[in-house]
């Protein structure tokens, strides 16, 4: 029997490493929001591992600093074009394309034409 229980003690505790990870890994990337999900569902499931636990809470609390400062207003090209290198950083592709994009589009309406 205790072995039974010692090998769910350490099924859970890799289960709780694994979710962990997982968070650290969206973290790293600089998917802030993601990772603060993942950080939330993590504290829910696994109260128990005090250790990792509080890792969590301070990467929960840096996640949530970090989005609240991304709020920036963008208003020249080279505002754009600064930020869409900090994404490419961040190995969002999507996002920093986008940004590219945004003020072309601007001016293109405007009657304005980049070249």
């Amino acid at each position: 029997m205790p072995e039974a229980k010692e090998k769910l003690k350490k099924d859970a505790y890799e289960k709780s490493l694994a979710a962990y990870g997982q968070a650290m890994k969206l973290f790293r990337k600089g998917d802030l929001a993601k990772a603060q999900e993942l950080f939330k569902a993590f504290l829910e499931k696994h109260p128990e591992e005090k250790e990792l636990v509080d890792r969590a809470k301070m990467y929960l609390s840096i996640s949530e600093s970090r989005l609240d400062k991304e709020s920036i207003q963008l208003k020249t090209f080279e505002d754009y074009y600064q930020y869409s290198v900090y994404k490419l950083n961040q190995e969002d592709y999507e996002q920093a394309l986008k940004l590219l994009m945004k003020p072309e589009r601007r001016n293109l309406k405007k009657g304005k034409f980049l070249i």
